[in-house]
């Protein structure tokens, strides 16, 4: 969370987001084959 922290530093921050969902690019299919295929493997 290095934005946040960097905002807090800040002379006169900006107000805080409630919730951050933060999701990494590795977890996230590209498209429905890579989705399926990741849905086979989860059975």
């Amino acid at each position: 969370m290095g934005i946040a922290a960097h905002n807090n530093a800040q002379p006169e921050p900006l107000p805080q987001p409630r919730h951050i969902v933060a999701v990494s690019p590795g977890e996230v299919p590209w498209n429905d084959a890579e989705k399926a295929r990741m849905q086979a493997l989860n059975k």
